[in-house]
């Protein structure tokens, strides 16, 4: 038997099929996005090599969003050129499988060694996903295109509100040689990516990441705009806020931001109804009150119990929706 071809090793490998599934708003797409693009430029995650490799990306959900994702991951890890190139549009794989032949000839052309499909509801075509005829379809579709380009092809899959299970027909399952379930991570914990079945390789592998905030300066009515970028996270890492000690003005401020309602607050906000429980200084002296709150706001931001981008603060970790304006 011929040894597995790996983009990243004991995971992706050429011309297999894996399924990337998560509950909506958990991240599936900053990490497929951050892996995918590092994968270009021969980047790995989680210590496991990597063997560079061209990408074609089809959006063919949350296209909006996309062009901004890209330019932070461009600077945060480098132009990546036409090694990574995209699609941003629905397309139909499954019944009656429109757009098959334009895709696997896109990958030919680009000669592409992975193929995201982003997600399965947006390329499924007509049908329903519950339905094992019609999923079993979708999946000779993505077949085709495997068998005809040697690519790897990644699907990210929607599961359920809940996060118990994926969406639709067990016939996705039985056809992916990796399956991979993405959880967001509780009370500040890293999220995590488990590899739940892989082809020759030990299942259960827990690959932690994190979602971080990105400011993308201010749009043309002088909004600040955010993104996030997925990178790898220690297991555990913002768990340590549980048992640590806090300072007597960090203790202040974690005060003031329940008293203001919690969620996400405006920085400025958040000093200002500290300061107010702060002792004043004698008559003449320096008013030191303001600093110190931005001291105490560091101390807390670095134990990770709260998390701050542009002028927002919350205590949550960054994700899709972070910084929702109050």
């Amino acid at each position: 038997m011929p040894q597995r071809a790996y983009l990243l090793k004991g995971i992706l490998a050429l011309g297999e099929l894996s399924v990337w599934w998560g509950a909506p708003k958990w991240g599936k797409t900053f990490l497929v996005l951050r892996l995918s693009y590092g994968l270009a430029l021969g980047m790995g995650m989680w210590g496991r090599r990597a063997r560079p490799v061209r990408v074609l990306y089809v959006a063919a959900e949350g296209v909006g969003g996309i062009g901004s994702r890209l330019r932070a991951l461009r600077d945060e890890l480098g132009d990546v050129g036409d090694r990574f190139q995209l699609i941003a549009q629905s397309a139909s794989l499954g019944r009656p499988s429109t757009d098959l032949p334009a895709l696997i000839e896109a990958v030919k052309v680009m000669r592409a060694g992975l193929v995201v499909i982003d997600t399965l509801a947006r390329t499924f075509g007509e049908g329903d996903e519950n339905s094992a005829t019609d999923m079993g379809a979708f999946v000779v579709g993505v077949d085709t295109l495997r068998q005809q380009t040697g690519a790897h092809v990644l699907i990210i899959h929607h599961g359920t509100r809940a996060g118990t299970n994926s969406r639709g027909s067990s016939a996705l399952d039985g056809a992916a040689d990796v399956i991979v379930k993405v959880e967001r991570g509780e009370e500040g914990q890293p999220h995590t990516a488990s590899v739940l079945a892989a082809k020759d390789e030990q299942d259960g592998a827990v690959l932690p990441f994190r979602l971080r905030a990105v400011d993308l300066g201010r749009d043309e009515d002088g909004d600040e705009r955010v993104t996030c970028l997925a990178e790898k996270a220690e297991p555990g890492m913002a768990g340590k806020a549980r048992n640590a000690r806090f300072g007597r003005h960090e203790s202040i401020l974690k005060d003031a931001y329940q008293r203001l309602g919690g969620g996400t607050l405006r920085v400025a906000a958040l000093l200002d109804a500290a300061v107010l429980h702060m002792t004043a200084p004698d008559h003449g002296d320096r008013d030191r009150r303001r600093d110190q709150a931005r001291r105490a706001l560091d101390g807390l931001i670095a134990k990770r119990v709260l998390f701050v981008v542009g002028e927002f603060v919350a205590d949550r970790e960054p994700d899709a929706r972070w910084p929702a304006k109050p």
